[in-house]
């Protein structure tokens, strides 16, 4: 029996939390990063897990933690494995903000926490649904 790869155990990781999410469409909204982590993994693929911002992916694997423990897929431990690498890579080897999304912040950016409805705004613009925010005049 050939060992399965890396990118086809990220690939059925990710098949498992959509299949959580479809039979939950709650947890959606009570685990918004782990939600976007999932849409960005169907629309990227390993990609993804380099795109995100670090505190993305730390919150992601909190939120994982939650969904593991709830539903005992052992499956999804590829996916936390993956996680933990973006994080210890991120940690470890820094590269110049030209080379990496989750570097240091360039010089004259704010970044400040965003409540729940503005991160609910974003996600919903980034993935090409309908705004809720009424338009300015």
């Amino acid at each position: 029996m050939p060992s399965v790869g890396r990118g086809q155990a990220l690939r059925t990781a990710h098949l498992a939390l959509a299949a959580v999410f479809e039979r939950q469409p709650e947890l959606r909204q009570s685990l918004p990063h782990l939600s976007l982590l999932e849409k960005a993994l169907a629309r990227h693929g390993s990609k993804a897990l380099h795109r995100l911002p670090e505190v993305m992916v730390q919150r992601s694997l909190e939120q994982l933690s939650i969904v593991q423990r709830s539903q005992n897929k052992a499956v999804l431990n590829t996916l936390r494995v993956r996680l933990l690498e973006c994080t210890d890579l991120c940690t470890l080897t820094p590269l110049p903000y030209s080379m990496s999304t989750r570097s240091p912040v360039p010089k004259g950016m704010d970044v400040q926490e965003a409540s729940h409805s503005d991160f609910t705004e974003a996600e919903r613009r980034w993935s090409g649904g309908p705004s809720t925010r009424p338009q300015a005049r």
